[in-house]
Order: structure tokens, then C-alpha cells, then sequence
């Protein structure tokens, strides 16, 4: 077979899985054949439907709660999911938290709890399960989200997230380049504006949905299903000559 996008039997790990993005990948590639290990800080009372819905799909699916900020804990964490389901493939980096406020109102505690569920989170995950790849000896995929704002600046109170993706993209590319040698392949996603729950409610407003719409080239926001189609894309051997990149789906609006 020349094109290759076969995913099945692979285990993927997905932090802040109980999102938008993240419970809407674990589906797309549940479909596909991927084993599923959904990390949220979540209770876990409140993800038993969608873990059912995976596990409808036809594979194995768990749910993980975790603080990813907490190095103990992801340390835990990967131990049970690789005693669980005897190994990971593929580590997706979702984890993210985000209060807006203005920069010249945001305290010490406004910058790290967003720094840190962000940027650290994709440090101390990546680590944990990149020296399980390491030691395994058979490669291996970390892919993490970033967003616009790692490139872009935004006036609407988001310094701090600013700060935590693009810390994710210059983190990304050292990660690749170390790693290399242990045929880990280390990729970014930057979603643009994403038809969410959050999204659906700001453009409530006809003005701003206007703005926004008019701001992106194609004049429309992006599915849930086409972020998880590039994180299918990056878990699927049809990627593993692409590492230290950074993959931006924003239907054009960063091109300005």
C-alpha cells in the first residue's frame, strides 16, 4: 500500500480529552481503529457517556484523572495507562486553561495557572511518556496544541495564553530535534477559530460573529472534525517523516 493512514490498533493518549477538541479526536480516531486513554481533571462521574460512546466504536477506551501541572501524578498516570493497555503510541497534548483578563489586571496567580496547565503540562507529560517511548525502543508521536495567539496578538485578554503556546511551539521544536534520534516524531496543531460551545456563544453577538468571519479568508470557523483530522494525520505512519512542525488550521486567517 503506498498511502498508508491505517491507525488501528495504535493507543493514543489525550490530555484534556473531556473538552471540545479532545472528546471529538478521541471519537474520530476511535473510529479508526484507536485505542483511546482520555486524562481531564474532570470527575469521573461526569465522563462515563463519553467513554461509553468510544468504547461503542468498537475499542478500548479508559478514562484517567490527572492533573497534568502535577509531576507525581502524570508520573502515575503513565504507568497505569501503559499497565492498562500495554503500550502508547501516541501522546496528544490538549491540556489547556484559559481565564481573559487584561493584561494590566492579571496578577502572578492569573499568568501561572494558565502557564502552567499549558506549558508545563505539555513539559512534564511529554517527558513522562517520552521516556517510555525512549525505553521501548519503537519510536513514537507527541503531538501538542497550540493556537493563534502563538503567532498573532490579540487585544481581548489573552497575554498569558499567548505566552503558554508559543512557549508550546519553541518547546516543540527542541523536543523534535532531541528526539530524533529516537525516531519520536514531535508536532504542534494551531487551531484558528473553532466551532465550540464557548465559540457559538460569543458570536451570540451579530457584530462580533461579522468580525470574526470577516477576519478568516475562507468566511467560515473550523469543525471539531477537522482538528482531530490533522491529529489523525499526525498519529498515521503517512506523517512519520514530519517532526518540529507546526501545523496551523485556521482557514487563512494568520496569512494577513
Amino acid at each position: 500500500m503506498l498511502i498508508d493512514f491505517n491507525v488501528k490498533g495504535k493507543t493514543i493518549v489525550i490530555t484534556g480529552g473531556t473538552g471540545n477538541i479532545g472528546s471529538i479526536t478521541a471519537k474520530a480516531l476511535a473510529e479508526h481503529g484507536m485505542h483511546i486513554a482520555i486524562v481531564d481533571v474532570a470527575q469521573e462521574e461526569s465522563t462515563r457517556e463519553l467513554v461509553a460512546s468510544v468504547k461503542a466504536l468498537g475499542v478500548e477506551c479508559r478514562y484517567y484523572q490527572c492533573d497534568v501541572t502535577n509531576r507525581l501524578e502524570v508520573r502515575k498516570l503513565s504507568e497505569q495507562i501503559i499497565k492498562d493497555f500495554g503500550k502508547v503510541d501516541v501522546l496528544f497534548n490538549n491540556a489547556a486553561y484559559c481565564r481573559l483578563i487584561h493584561l494590566e489586571q492579571m496578577t502572578d496567580e492569573h499568568f501561572d495557572e494558565t502557564v502552567n496547565v499549558s506549558l508545563r503540562g505539555c513539559f512534564i507529560c511529554s517527558q513522562e511518556f517520552g521516556k517510555y517511548m525512549i525505553e521501548r525502543g519503537k519510536g513514537g508521536v507527541i503531538i501538542s496544541t497550540a493556537s493563534i495567539a502563538a503567532i498573532v496578538g490579540m487585544p481581548r485578554g489573552t497575554s498569558h495564553h499567548s505566552a503558554a503556546k508559543a512557549g508550546i511551539c519553541g518547546f516543540n521544536r527542541s523536543m523534535a530535534l532531541e528526539w530524533a534520534k529516537y525516531k519520536i516524531c514531535c508536532n504542534v496543531i494551531i487551531p484558528g477559530q473553532v466551532d465550540t460551545v464557548p465559540l457559538a456563544k460569543l458570536m451570540e453577538n451579530k457584530q462580533y460573529k461579522k468580525d470574526i468571519l470577516a477576519s478568516i479568508p475562507l468566511k467560515r470557523v473550523a469543525k471539531k472534525e477537522e482538528i482531530a483530522a490533522a491529529v489523525l494525520y499526525l498519529s498515521s505512519g503517512m506523517a512519520s517523516f514530519i517532526t518540529g512542525q507546526t501545523l496551523v488550521i485556521d482557514g487563512g486567517y494568520t496569512i494577513h
